[in-house]
């Protein structure tokens, strides 16, 4: 074993633990059948040029490890990722997708795709499920991630979608039972039953370019981004999981900033934090009257793509691709805490678990 691996793994058990009635042990170590483990607060922090992943640790804002991985890591979008804490990560970069382990980040499973441009992914409650989205070949595919199944890092099943309709991106609702689709080519909106994989809405987009979409944690709304003119935000109301329907569209009139990218819910729903790329910052949208409510300046030519929240949601984490570093918000004041250098080209973002999904999922 290299040495290397042998530093990433020792620092990263460091950090996992698990509690056993008000008894803390070490997770690398546990023999206790059934019992839960909970790897404690990190974040993972994909930098693709340089290779790495960077390991943030919430409580002090500092990297604890980098390891080197042997691809171009594009990382992860975190919304919705219900799986989160099952003990793997499903991670795209541009013709594969690569399961780690996230305890070590070691690679223990690789899939091959022929999708040159884009790759999303999303983890289906329990954390036994992955949900690759690709757009090159317009396919929806399921993944294998039971570790006690015969066919662990397999694809299990595979739909096309026909028409050349560019999926881009994928969200999924409370329950995992409806995967949430923008079609970037055609500018529709594709919902898609998980367990049977049939398409069970096809409408058209309230914005052109439609590209990126989150669902809130509660399930009850789908915010759509678009990339026509300087960008702008669709409100879709779920409240009929098959049939989204519009609420108010946002645009730079209304405060949003230019170029929105992507966006995360708060945990409780009230905020919707939009990440706006061309002008380095975010815009917090307050879900009540869907009003941009302040704005978040991050640093000029940050290039923030991606956030996610720590595992209390007290800070929100942005990439910001132009300064190898991530920003530190406190999701309470909205202010920068830290600006923290990573490696080059930070492009996605992992946190080890959210605590309000845990009845979502469970972990072994």
């Amino acid at each position: 074993m290299k040495k290397g691996l042998i530093k990433t793994r020792k620092l990263l058990a460091g950090f996992f633990s698990i509690s056993i009635m008000g008894t803390t042990l070490a997770a690398c170590g546990g023999s206790n059948v059934g019992v839960a483990t909970l790897p404690k607060d990190l974040i993972y922090v994909f930098n693709k040029k340089s290779h790495t992943i960077s390991v943030v640790d919430p409580t002090n804002n500092q990297i604890k490890v980098v390891k080197a991985v042997n691809f171009p890591a594009y990382g992860m979008y975190p919304s919705n990722q219900y799986g989160l804490g099952s003990g793997y990560l499903l991670v795209p970069s541009p013709t594969k997708v690569t399961i780690l382990k996230d305890s070590t980040l070691r690679s223990v499973a690789s899939i091959s795709l022929n999708a040159a441009k884009g790759l999303w992914v999303a983890m289906l409650p329990g954390g036994k499920t992955g949900v690759i989205v690709a757009r090159a070949t317009d396919q929806v595919l399921w993944v294998n991630m039971n570790p006690k199944s015969a066919l662990f890092g397999t694809i299990e099943k595979k739909v096309t979608v026909p028409g050349k309709v560019g999926l881009c991106d994928v969200s999924l609702n409370t329950t995992g039972k409806y995967a949430y689709i923008p079609d970037l080519y055609s500018s529709q909106l594709q919902v898609v039953n998980t367990a049977t994989g049939a398409t069970v809405y096809t409408g058209p987009s309230p914005i052109k370019k439609s590209f990126m979409g989150t669902v809130s944690w509660n399930g009850k709304i789908w915010a759509v981004e678009g990339s026509s003119g300087k960008g702008s935000v669709a409100y879709m109301s779920l409240a009929n999981p098959t049939h989204p329907t519009l609420i108010k569209v946002l645009t730079q009139k209304n405060g949003i900033g230019i170029g929105p990218h992507t966006d995360e819910f708060t945990p409780n729903g009230k905020y919707d934090f939009v990440i706006n790329r061309k002008s380095s910052t975010i815009s917090v949208v307050s879900t009540a009257g869907f009003k941009v409510i302040h704005t978040i300046k991050l640093p000029v030519g940050g290039l923030p793509r991606v956030g996610a929240f720590s595992y209390n949601a007290n800070i929100f984490y942005v990439t910001l691709e132009g300064i190898n570093s991530i920003a530190a918000i406190n999701t309470h004041t909205f202010k920068v805490m830290k600006l923290i250098k990573v490696g080059k080209d930070p492009v996605g973002l992992a946190p080890t678990l959210y605590h309000w999904t845990q009845k979502a999922h469970k972990t072994a």
